[in-house]
Order: C-alpha cells, then structure tokens, then sequence
C-alpha cells in the first residue's frame, strides 16, 4: 500500500500510464526479436565416415527442422497460450496461412585442415518442382537463390506431395515429400540408416545430384546398390580421384571419371550387400566378412596362387580387399571398352590373369538379393 502511495504522489496517473505502457512495449520487443537469431545455422559439414563436423546451436532439437526449443524453465505458461487472444481483446489472432514449403540442397566438397575431402550441404536454385500425381497435378514452383520452394496451402491441410525435381546437368528426381517426416524417394536400391543429425532428414528436404553418365547407366540397372544414390562431379578433389560415402559417389571432372564412377560404384554395391546382411547401419568395410566378400577373398587367393599378381595386385590393392574388388570390378564393367578409357584402366585381361576373380564376378555383381 505504501508503495502505491508512493507512486500517486510523485508521478502523475497520465505518466504512470504512459511509462507502464512503454515498458510492456519493450518487453514484447525483446520476447519476439530473439527468435529470428536463434534459429539461423551454418552450413552442415560432414567427412566420408565420420560424424558430422557441426553439431546443432544451443537449445536445438536436432530431429527437427530448424525448431529451436526453449528450456523447460522458459516454456510458456498454459495461461498464455491456451487462449490464443490479442491482450485487451476477446477475439482470437487470426491463424496464418501455412503454405507447403521444402528445400532442394546438394552435396558439396572441401578439404579440410588436413587437406582431407569433407561433405557438406548447400542449396540448388531454379530447380523445377512439378507435382506428379493427386489432386494437385501438374502445380510447379522453382526453387529461388537458398533454394527453397513453396506450394500455396492457405489452410495447411496438404501432408504430403509427390513431386518431381528437374534442372538441366541433374539427375530428375520422384520424391513423396512431408510435412512432418523424412522424405520418400521412388527409386530402388537398399535403405540404409541416416545419422541422427543427417542434412537429408529435415522434412521437405529434397537431395538432387549430377546427372548420371549414359555409359554407366547398366551398372545402376544390372547391380545391387544403395537406395537414393546420387552422383556428385566435382572440378578438383582433394586427394582423391574420387570417393564413395553413405550413399554419395563422388568424381572429379577429368578423362578418367567413368573409370572412377565405376570403381566408386563398386563400393557403393559394398556397402549395399553390407546393409542386406548385417543391417541398416553396416558400413563399407562390413562388406569383407559377408558371404560375398568372404567368396571375393578365396577367388582373390586362388589367382595369386595359381597365375601370380595383376598389374594392380600392389600397394593398397594387395592389402586391402574391398579396395581390390573394386578395380577387379571396375575392369569387369570396362569389359569391350564401354567407357572408352584404355589408359584409365589396367591392361589386366581378367580372363587370363585373373579367372577366378571374373568367374566371382560374373556371379556375384549380377546376382539379385531378396
């Protein structure tokens, strides 16, 4: 009681008011100017088998798509939300249209401090977005700079769209994509499990790669592979020709890149006869204890016993197998000259120098998986 005495007698009822007002102003200009900060992240790294380099902002839910979550002790009371009013008014604040909105991204490449090649995301401008089937057929939106897309969904009662991604120089692409889970890509090949901070997660998200070759499409048909493999051509990789992670072949752009796609594809049928066997969190190096690598190393022992090394059978080729397999394979998909690429393969006739590893090819590389 004293202290409103207080106040009446220095201040004024009109000042009272008018400084009471000022300070609820800045109050809700501090509660709504956060939000925008909070929820702006940086690129996602990632290196070839490795956890992912960045990890989710302070308060970030990780399993969301750029949600941040408050800490408990800064929820919001069930007073302030449950009503949904404007202060001082009986009416409901009108709810805001909640358009069908997703982005296209793709994989990129840097080297990082030890000159080694690391993954990460970025995003695919003038991507064309067609709706492929439903009621919605025919709708299309382009991705802009940061590219996103948006489906006008005023009432925010469309779950899901099948689309189609196309951009001239990139792989066209079907996906079922979601308002509040992972996107379904239509394509065949072996699922395997995404890390839990994986840029593929978010919902909406769409992954778009290089187009494939002509000249290799035969292996895509004819091999197991991963599902939703993507392609990325790149101008210089550091240290590599060319590499294979969780579902991403990566090349550089020179004369031998056929012969590097196909080696990579290699490993990537590796790692899909790994995920078939021992499960969806089977990596490339699994593959040497399945009943398909176990048969490649006996084939392998045999040729060095019975015709002696390739021109390959050296360095990491002789002591790595899955390494090994993938230039026997390499070769046994060049066979004819498909890629046109003599001097970016071995001279090695199979037939000849290696019978037992083409005879585990001809066998295990067509063979279909249930």
């Amino acid at each position: 009681m004293k202290l409103k005495n207080f106040g009446r007698v220095f201040f004024p009822k009109a000042v009272s008011t008018a400084i009471f007002l000022l300070l609820c102003g800045l109050t809700a200009l501090v509660i709504t100017g956060c939000d925008e900060g909070m929820n702006m992240a940086g690129p996602v790294v990632m290196g070839p088998g490795e956890e992912l380099a960045e990890t989710p902002g302070e308060n970030q839910n990780p399993s969301s798509s750029g949600e941040v979550k408050q800490p408990d002790d800064e929820q919001p009371s069930d007073e302030n939300l449950s009503d949904n009013k404007d202060p001082g008014s009986e009416q409901p604040i009108p709810t805001p249209p909640s358009d069908f909105v997703g982005q296209v991204n793709q994989w990129l490449v840097a080297a990082n401090d030890q000159g080694m090649p690391r993954l990460y995301s970025g995003p695919v401008a003038g991507v064309t977005l067609t709706v492929a089937s439903g009621a919605r057929t025919g709708e299309q939106s382009v991705t802009d700079e940061d590219g996103n897309y948006r489906f006008s969904d005023p009432t925010g009662e469309t779950l899901q769209l099948h689309l189609r991604a196309e951009k001239e120089g990139r792989e066209p692409k079907e996906v079922i994509v979601h308002r509040a889970q992972l996107t379904e890509t239509i394509a065949d090949g072996v699922i395997f499990a995404l890390h839990e901070n994986d840029p593929r997660k978010p919902s909406g998200t769409i992954f778009i790669g290089h187009e494939w070759p002509n000249k290799v499409r035969f292996i895509l048909e004819e091999t197991v592979l991963p599902h939703d493999l993507t392609l990325v051509i790149v101008d210089d990789v550091p240290n590599y020709a060319g590499f294979y992670w969780g579902g991403v072949v990566i090349a550089e752009n020179k004369n031998c890149i056929l012969h590097t796609i196909a080696h990579e594809l290699a490993h990537a049928h590796q790692h899909a006869v790994a995920v078939l066997e021992e499960g969806p969190i089977a990596s490339v190096g699994n593959w040497e204890n399945t009943p398909e690598g176990r048969a490649y190393s006996e084939a392998w022992t045999k040729d060095l016993k019975e015709v002696g090394k390739t021109l390959y059978d050296s360095g990491r080729y002789l002591t790595l197998p899955f390494e090994n397999m993938a230039e026997t394979t390499s070769i046994f998909w060049n066979t004819g000259g498909r890629f046109d690429s003599r001097l970016c393969f071995s001279t090695t006739k199979l037939e000849k120098e290696a019978p037992n590893r083409l005879r585990w090819a001809q066998e295990w590389l067509s063979k279909k998986y249930e």
